[in-house]
């Protein structure tokens, strides 16, 4: 960080680079949060259908073909 003079353009420049790092922190927790909140979507998505198998694990033996 390049914090030219002193005074309020020192203060400007300072207040100037947080704002802009703080942004940036903002930025990286909402892609981070989206990302998260899709793998979890899609966890859900499998986990409702092995309970959907599950419920109905009678129909399900019955469709898959037994041998011997």
């Amino acid at each position: 960080m390049l914090i030219k003079g002193k005074g309020a353009q020192g203060r400007r420049a300072h207040r100037n680079a947080c704002g802009e790092w703080l942004d940036h922190l903002r930025d990286v927790l909402v892609r981070r949060s989206n990302f998260r909140k899709t793998q979890i979507e899609n966890r859900l998505e499998v986990l409702g259908g092995y309970l959907i198998a599950y419920l109905n694990i009678d129909k399900v033996i019955k469709i898959i073909p037994h041998r011997g």
